[in-house]
């Protein structure tokens, strides 16, 4: 599509408040199309993968920093309408990323202007949709486990099947390492067929009694957020200088003060604790187009939990926050 024939007016996906939870306010309705700047891209949105971040900072305390009304969702895959001022992307060329990494939300909309540095070109072979869900989810499992697992590391993963857990089975054993992963039975062949070495069932186990049993990790990441006690006894089940990852959790004044004790307590006191990491996610051009090959030959692979049409929108963030989803929830915004 030309840039000249964008509409002045598009549909985007929009709520004003969010008591009650954010999907009881969800309005697919008209606005303005975003106008890009020089360092930006107008795309074309085809789809657009939910985070858990798209409805858990609204709900939060630091929602008064969001602009409002709000145009939630980050992940995207989408077709360049109007390339940034110098960018090698051309007019009609498929992409996915993120539209922002600072909380602007903005992908579960017709049209959305993103960032140049944020998107890669769709390799050849790679579903569009799949493509959708990799940003947050593939990008947190890279910088999650590549600064800290090795060849012939043992890294257990806290919730193995989610959006964020498919990918971090997928990238630990490329990395070399050793996988051990918690998830529900219902999921447990699901995770050994994406790589993971031992599953433990949390619906049928005691954890940490099955983590006893093992050998000691060297590297943990949590992507449930849960149980806090997962940390604080972490060092009945890691090795010296193993590190902790946390890359879960609501956005409260409780989870807050949890990540300052883990961060600030004393390594002297820390009884035999893994090192705590705070972790978010950051964009990474080098991350993300190595995630995109290694789905282009087949080694990564994106598993879709539902995909929706924006008139379900409600009916899809109810399904994320239960937070039992295998894979990605994928919101079509394009009609093909």
């Amino acid at each position: 599509m030309a840039s000249d024939t964008v509409p002045s007016k598009s549909k985007a996906l929009q709520c004003s408040k969010t008591a009650g939870g954010l999907e009881q306010h969800l309005v697919w309705t008209d606005r303005d199309t975003p106008k890009p700047k020089s360092k930006q891209h107008l795309v074309q949105i085809i789809a657009s993968a939910l985070n858990p971040i798209d409805y858990k900072l609204p709900e939060s305390a630091l929602s008064v920093f969001l602009r409002w009304p709000l145009v939630p969702g980050i992940d995207f895959v989408g077709r360049i309408v109007t390339p940034a001022s110098g960018s090698s992307l051309r007019p009609g060329e498929l992409v996915f990323g993120a539209t922002s990494f600072d909380g602007s939300f903005g992908s579960l909309a017709e049209y959305a202007v993103v960032p140049a540095n944020l998107v890669a070109p769709l390799p050849k072979g790679v579903d569009p949709l799949h493509a959708a869900g990799v940003n947050i989810a593939g990008l947190s499992a890279w910088h999650a486990l590549k600064p800290y697992a090795k060849p012939g590391s043992r890294v257990f993963l806290n919730g193995g099947s989610g959006g964020t857990g498919v990918f971090e089975i997928q990238i630990a054993k490329r990395l070399g390492c050793h996988v051990t992963v918690t998830c529900s039975s219902r999921n447990a062949a699901f995770c050994k067929d994406l790589g993971a070495d031992e599953v433990i069932t949390y619906d049928t186990t005691d954890i940490f009694a099955a983590l006893s049993t093992l050998p000691k990790f060297d590297h943990v990441v949590d992507n449930v957020g849960h149980d806090r006690s997962l940390y604080w006894k972490s060092g009945g089940f890691t090795n010296p200088h193993a590190t902790f990852v946390s890359v879960a959790g609501a956005i409260t004044f409780a989870d807050l003060s949890f990540i300052a004790q883990a961060l600030l307590l004393p390594r002297i006191a820390s009884r035999g604790r893994a090192k705590f990491m705070f972790f978010a996610a950051k964009p990474d051009a080098a991350a993300l187009a190595q995630i995109a090959a290694w789905m282009a030959d087949g080694s990564v692979r994106v598993h879709l939990d539902s995909t929706y049409s924006v008139e379900q929108a409600p009916e899809a963030f109810r399904k994320l926050k239960e937070g039992r989803t295998r894979g990605k929830i994928v919101m079509k915004i394009a009609a093909s």
